[in-house]
């Protein structure tokens, strides 16, 4: 529990409750708790709850800088170790804690609603540590990175930086996207997690409503920033999350008095999914220069925001991504890293297609008399997800035309080849004209890369419940059958090269499961009970009722 050179152990506000050593030099009237190395401590706390905390000590005497983590995936895992001697040696304390409910900690789990609080509590008690330089800094992967953002409003000003991978600050969009229970990744991840207590909680919230604000880091709006690398990938499951995270904090810099420069915000995106960080091959492609040395870099940060060490951090541009291209075809354009001042990197010369008669999709408005195609949807036999933004499904760009696009209830429109490179970075818009014989359904659409043995690679998709088409999640407004409607919403962000030769398709439907609830089609209250309805959908492309999509293409 102690260590050459360390002071107190434990401490209150009546001053230290255990003292180990005071070869350091340093007093023992702090009047919080002092965290310079111990396995299994308890932390109480603002309600008295206890964490289990470990803490891995700094290599030599003095004062140190800290790094905290929090996670709900046990603090004894390996890596955790491996990270406090690592670090440690390079004289950071590196202090990792259990989650409310998890593992050695006391109380009860309740899916990021005590973790705010919980978080801002740890940071307010590491300001006042009388072993800590004054510098401090958080850091977390998937949901410890959630808890890494949600520990930073009101936060003190000895947090001097972050480093968040695959997190986003923005609960409830990621749970109910586009308003469609993400029911996969929340049901398996709540079971690996020993949260199915909460399934029924979060079933009943399917609205944005008051039970979303205290996991609501996007909303905060009245706090300081710490200077955050926000790293995602094209085909993580936070992927929108995190780069409006990057949004919001960017657009909102500022410090407090007592700090010398204003903080910095930096967004990395590579062409990866959740569990492919930093590697060149997502899901069936390989990107040619994808990789990056991801823990280099986070070592780098770091150390310049906590030690002082002297590197070419100040040099990083705010934002770094990868324009994915053609894995076939030798030097295609795109397949390299690019760099911005902000997200999107420029203001696009956006590109409409049209949805076209025959499966056309081009930049001709349709006529008077195209009509519309149809398909029938059975929430019994749902389209299959097949590749995407996933973390414990296949993730990735996947080929959609054998599970996808060869079904009778998929719809596809595809360009001519392209007689040279179109570039589309930034977030792709759909617009679509509807008729269905229901009251509720879903529309998905598709991107994808056609490459010229006929693969049809998914680039990015997102999927809407048509009863909020209105674009609020706060309320909700039935159709009325047989009434033609606009829905409207945007695919997830991109970046990309369609080469010369490739086409680009859109593929509409009304389901992806088991990545998405299946909508019942009844207009009933969210799994109010299992009956299920057939629909029939209509995607009208005439000159009244023109479909399309927006691409954000480089001017």
């Amino acid at each position: 529990m102690s260590r050459s050179g360390a002071v107190c152990l434990w401490a209150s506000t009546m001053g230290c409750l255990s003292l180990a050593f005071l070869s350091s030099g340093l007093s023992c009237d702090c009047v919080n708790y002092i965290f310079v190395g111990g396995m299994d401590q308890m932390l109480a706390m603002a309600d008295g709850t206890r964490l289990a905390t470990d803490v891995y000590p700094a290599a030599g005497s003095g004062k140190y800088p800290i790094v905290l983590s929090r996670t709900p995936y046990d603090r004894k895992e390996p890596f955790n170790a491996d990270r406090g001697t690592s670090w440690g040696g390079a004289g950071v304390v590196y202090m990792v804690q259990d989650a409310r409910g998890q593992f050695g900690s006391e109380g009860t789990a309740d899916f990021f609603g005590s973790d705010m609080a919980d978080g801002q509590h740890v940071l307010g008690t590491l300001a006042g540590d009388c072993a800590s330089n004054g510098h401090i800094a958080l850091v977390g992967n998937s949901a410890p990175g959630i808890m890494a953002y949600m520990a930073m409003p009101n936060r003190p000003s000895t947090l001097d930086c972050a480093w968040v991978e695959v997190a986003t600050g923005n609960l409830y969009k990621s749970v109910f996207s586009g308003g469609v229970f993400r029911s996969h990744l929340v049901q398996e991840w709540l079971s690996g997690t020993n949260q199915t207590h909460m399934l029924a909680e979060i079933v009943a919230h399917p609205l944005d409503d008051t039970w979303w604000d205290a996991r609501q880091v996007i909303e905060q709006v009245d706090w300081w920033f710490p200077s955050t690398v926000h790293l995602t990938g094209w085909f993580d499951i936070f992927t929108l999350g995190q780069i409006e995270m990057f949004q919001a904090m960017q657009a909102g810099t500022a410090t407090t008095p007592a700090e010398a420069t204003p903080s910095r915000q930096h967004l990395i995106i590579g062409p990866w999914s959740h569990n492919t960080l930093g590697a060149a091959t997502t899901g069936q492609l390989t990107f040619p220069n994808g990789a990056l040395d991801i823990g280099t870099m986070q070592e780098d940060w770091l150390a310049y925001y906590l030690l002082g060490t002297a590197n070419d951090v100040p040099n990083w541009p705010a934002v770094q991504y990868f324009a994915m291209g053609d894995v076939d075809a030798a030097g295609a354009p795109g397949n390299e890293w690019r760099q911005a001042t902000t997200w999107p990197p420029f203001t696009a010369a956006n590109q409409t297609l049209y949805l076209r008669a025959g499966g056309a999709l081009n930049e001709t408005a349709p006529g008077a008399a195209e009509g519309f195609d149809q398909y029938t949807y059975d929430p019994t036999n749902p389209v299959p997800t097949t590749g995407g933004n996933n973390m414990l499904l296949a993730d990735g760009p996947y080929d959609q035309v054998a599970a996808v696009e060869s079904r009778p209830d998929v719809v596809t429109y595809t360009t001519a080849a392209l007689t040279a490179p179109l570039e589309v970075t930034g977030t792709v818009h759909a617009s679509m004209w509807i008729q269905a014989d229901v009251t509720d359904t879903d529309i998905s659409v598709r991107l994808s890369d056609v490459y010229p043995d006929g693969r049809s690679m998914l680039i990015t998709e997102e999927i809407l419940r048509t009863r909020f088409r209105s674009g609020s999640f706060t309320s909700e407004t039935l159709m009325t059958p047989g009434t033609a409607y606009l829905i409207e919403f945007d695919l997830w962000p991109t970046s990309i090269v369609f080469n010369t030769g490739h086409r680009i398709r859109v593929a509409v439907t009304s389901s992806n499961s088991p990545r998405f609830d299946a909508n019942p089609n009844t207009g009933d209250a969210f799994r109010a009970n299992s009956n299920t309805q057939i629909a029939t959908v209509k995607i009208l492309h005439e000159a009244a009722h023109p479909s399309s999509v927006v691409l954000p293409t480089a001017p």
